[in-house]
Order: C-alpha cells, then sequence, then structure tokens
C-alpha cells in the first residue's frame, strides 16, 4: 500500500511549515534587538531594582532574548525582551556590588560575616570609599560548595559608577 498526497496538500502543508517557522523567527528577531538595545543604551544592569511591566523587583540576568527580575518575594519573573513596554530603573543613584566570599568550613560563619561587615565599616571610615558606600552588607545566600568549603554571598549598596573600585578593595581587605 502506498500513500500519495496531492501537489495541493503539499503546498498546504509547506505553506503553513514556513509560515510558522517565519513567525518564530520574527519573535526570535524581535527578542535580539530589544535585548541588544536594553544591553548596549545600558538602560538596566544586573543589580538594578526595576519596574518592568508592573513587575517590580531585582535584575538577575540579563540576555539578547530574556530579562530575569527577582521580586520581594524572592520569585524569578522570566520576560522576553520583545514584551517590555515599559522600564523605570529605580537604581541609577545606586548600585548594588556583588560579594562572593570563599570560606574554609573551619570557620564559624557568624565570625566570618562579622568581619566582613566589620571590614566594609572600617573601609567606609578609613578610606575615600566613606562617601561610596551606601549601606551595609547584605547576604543573601550561603551554600556548601564541598566538603571543605562554603560560599557566602551578598551585595553591598554603593553609589553609582563605583561599585567595581569598592570591590576591589573589599576583596584586597578580607
Amino acid at each position: 500500500m502506498s500513500l500519495t498526497l496531492s501537489s495541493g496538500l503539499i503546498f498546504v502543508l509547506s505553506f503553513i511549515c514556513i509560515l510558522s517557522l517565519t513567525l518564530c523567527i520574527t519573535k526570535a528577531i524581535e527578542d535580539f534587538v530589544k535585548g541588544l538595545n536594553l544591553i548596549l543604551v545600558n538602560r538596566v544592569r544586573i543589580g538594578d531594582i526595576v519596574s518592568v511591566n508592573n513587575i517590580e523587583g531585582t535584575v538577575e540576568k540579563i540576555s539578547l532574548r530574556t530579562i530575569t527580575i527577582k521580586d520581594e518575594l524572592e520569585n524569578l519573573h522570566y520576560l522576553s525582551n520583545r514584551l517590555i513596554k515599559k522600564v523605570e530603573n529605580k537604581s541609577r543613584k545606586f548600585e548594588f556590588c556583588p560579594i562572593r566570599i570563599i570560606v574554609s568550613k573551619e570557620k564559624d560563619i557568624t565570625e566570618v560575616v562579622n568581619n566582613i561587615q566589620k571590614t566594609i565599616k572600617q573601609l567606609s571610615e578609613e578610606t575615600n570609599l566613606g562617601n561610596a558606600i551606601i549601606d551595609d552588607f547584605e547576604i543573601y545566600s550561603i551554600d556548601k560548595i564541598n566538603n571543605d568549603e562554603f560560599c557566602i554571598e551578598g551585595k553591598i549598596k554603593t553609589n553609582s559608577y563605583v561599585k567595581e573600585l569598592v570591590k576591589k578593595e573589599i576583596e584586597k581587605s578580607i
């Protein structure tokens, strides 16, 4: 038994496939162009507090296709760049400086965190970073890396455009 398809049916199926593929590619190109715009124009950066399409939170990731926002309840919102209609950046007066410290498991976590906060306070009082550091170290995760180490991750609120200097000084001091 052989299966034969009429040329009309083949034409219709081909047309539907090409139309579907075109729509998918069009959406991908639109995501790419808007993502490129977000990144190049520097409207938002990782760590910024934003409101995008009435979703408020911290920018966790920006790619050419999507932006990821974490709200205050720790929910992650993944938005396709082509769907972004309104962006309000609430962080332009400040930035968050991410800090990631690897510590031996023999160390007391509370003591390590207290030392980090003490070091940051000393840096802000004793160096030219006094006006750069706006707020204390805020921890958002302590994770075990392996049997010998754990990682403390957090952020420090700094004035705009000095977070790399602050990070460098903190890493030198800790």
